[in-house]
């Protein structure tokens, strides 16, 4: 530029010096960009190697990006200085003089009969090396493949059952919030691909699949990380989590540095802000990704734990564990249960589950006998790791065992329940019987007896009582339904495994109506209760898995991989032939 410029306007440089300033700014300010860069990329692809939060990640990021600011801010000085003395040059410049004009004229004279032929010409070279090989990228790169076989089919594999079934198309209300999500440019910072690398399926999900990305176009694959995956983030929170993030982002995670929407939301009738039309879709586009390869959350192993971690504590440690969770607890939980653990934290009016009020020592999933007994360590580890599903709860495997033990110990000292009192003993699960045509017939019956009041005949969550339950503190409840997928609002909590449904059943769940069976109920037939109820999600899940293009030859090991997926008797081969080759007997002797 600093050749041509003077040649062109035909006035000399009006000052060399801001030339050779512009020239060291751009060269420090390009040389502190790239360094940033790649410290940044060392401290995050180390940090998520060895499994820390990625919002930690971001935190330790911070002092890089404003060296990248000032990397930016150098590099625009330069420009500016640029700008101004080439304004300089062309208006108040003094006439330009070749330097040296004889050897300019020998340079560019040409030597006698010489011919150049059409590849040797600078247009030429132009021409081919510009437009052409571009043109051959954009083809090759990106027109061929988006038009072959492979990258035009729906078809995936079900993580559930390792065979093929096809993705599904977006539905109106999700196809709008998807242009919201593009409109506000929501794929600048996060990406929808899991890659095989550094855990990535451990912390977001499953690995992509070609064929969920059929109806994406354009595809947000990204390469940003400023923001968490979200290829896998349907159904990993309830809406109200959402709402409450989209609102005011600090509130839920306080190190967030995503923008607050608030166009995307309206006053509702008590004056808390709910999302109007724009915010309903973006939460539904939010909740359909990564739905398309099945009911992976199930089975997905950072929450398909033992809760034997918790039991690793001991007093001795116990006054720097509570410093440890009182940290933990402030950034990562006080945004919905409040910093005294009342439950009344500032996203909580946003929330449509409320938060557990810690203060009243009442806690809905426990495995010590009682209606409302005390948790052990090990119950609150197994919900803190595995959160609640269709609720704002979330998982949160992500922190370390020691992170999460420390909480544990933390949030017990809210509530004076637990003062001089300890959690007795767990209940004992009986070994688990075969899945039979009788246990599933006589559990139906069960079932009818006992518990299709409130969850309906068919366990859909509708039975006559339904409407009209509350729990202790006033907020209505509604019973689980069971043909639910993981993650969906009204399904089940923490799971359709065996032995979750057994301890539910049999100590009920605490501060609710549902009443605990371990007094009216001999285990086995707590255990036949758990396998309908089992089976009433299996059915429906085959329902899902035919409607998606399962092909009716697979049908039978399909169902045998999801009962193999929630019933370790299953797994071990203890189950009737006839129960894998059709649906079970419902409560009322036809198909749930």
């Amino acid at each position: 530029m600093y050749y041509v410029w003077p040649r062109v306007t035909g006035r000399e440089m009006w000052s060399w010096r801001l030339a050779s300033w512009h020239v060291w700014l751009t060269i420090a300010g390009a040389t502190l960009m790239f360094t940033g860069l790649v410290v940044q990329g060392f401290i995050q692809g180390t940090m998520l190697e060895s499994g820390a939060e990625f919002v930690d990640s971001l935190v330790e990021m911070k002092p890089w990006w404003f060296a990248r600011t000032l990397a930016g801010a150098t590099m625009d000085v330069g420009f500016v200085l640029m700008v101004v003395n080439f304004y300089q040059t062309a208006r108040h410049g003094k006439p330009f003089q070749e330097p040296n004009p004889e050897l300019s004229r020998q340079l560019e004279a040409k030597p006698a009969g010489e011919t150049l032929d059409w590849y040797g010409r600078p247009s030429a070279v132009f021409i081919i090396a510009g437009l052409i090989f571009f043109a051959a990228a954009v083809m090759v790169q990106g027109v061929i493949p988006s038009h072959t076989v492979e990258l035009n089919s729906n078809k995936v594999t079900d993580e559930a059952t390792g065979l093929p079934i096809l993705a599904s198309d977006y539905t109106p209300l999700e196809q709008r919030g998807r242009h919201i999500y593009i409109r506000e440019g929501c794929w600048y910072c996060h990406s929808q691909y899991i890659r095989p690398v550094a855990g990535e399926t451990m912390r977001w999900g499953p690995l992509s699949q070609l064929g969920e990305y059929d109806f994406d176009q354009p595809q947000m694959l990204s390469t940003r990380r400023i923001g968490p995956d979200l290829n896998r983030v349907g159904r990993k929170y309830g809406d109200g989590w959402h709402v409450a993030h989209h609102w005011d982002p600090r509130q839920v995670v306080p190190d967030s540095i995503m923008p607050r929407f608030p166009w995307l939301f309206e006053k509702g009738k008590d004056g808390t802000p709910v999302l109007n039309d724009e915010g309903k879709e973006v939460v539904a586009y939010i909740q359909k990704l990564g739905t398309n390869i099945g009911d992976w959350r199930e089975g997905f192993a950072p929450t398909s734990l033992v809760a034997g971690e918790a039991s690793m504590t001991s007093q001795a440690d116990s006054a720097e564990q509570l410093a440890l969770g009182s940290k933990v607890y402030a950034r990562r939980c006080a945004g919905c249960h409040g910093a005294k653990g009342d439950g009344k934290g500032q996203s909580a009016p946003f929330l449509d589950v409320k938060p557990r009020d810690f203060t009243s020592g009442v806690f809905k999933f426990h495995s010590t006998p009682g209606a409302d007994a005390l948790p052990t360590d090990q119950d609150l580890y197994v919900t803190i790791t595995h959160g609640l599903w269709g609720t704002p709860m979330p998982p949160w495997y992500v922190l370390s065992s020691q992170q999460r033990v420390a909480v544990v110990k933390y949030v017990k000292t809210f509530s004076k329940a637990w003062k001089g009192r300890t959690a007795a003993e767990p209940i004992a699960v009986t070994p688990e019987p075969a899945v039979s045509e009788n246990s599933l017939r006589h559990g139906g019956q069960v079932f009818t007896d006992n518990c299709a009041m409130c969850h309906g005949d068919t366990g859909r969550g509708d039975g006559p009582a339904a409407d009209d339950l509350t729990d202790k503190w006033g907020f209505h409840v509604r019973p689980a339904d069971f043909t639910l997928p993981a993650g969906v609002v009204g399904g089940v909590k923490l799971g359709h495994d065996g032995p979750h449904i057994f301890k539910t059943a049999m100590n009920g769940v605490g501060g609710t109506p549902m009443p605990v069976f371990a007094e009216t109920l001999a285990p086995q037939d707590v255990w036949d209760v758990a396998h309908f109820v089992q089976s009433i999600r299996i059915e429906a899940h085959m329902k899902e898995l035919e409607h998606r293009g399962l092909a009716p030859v697979d049908a039978s090991k399909a169902r045998m991989r999801l009962w193999q997926n929630i019933s370790p008797a299953a797994e071990q081969g203890r189950i009737d032939a006839s129960v894998v080759q059709g649906a079970a007997p419902s409560a009322k002797g036809g198909n749930p």
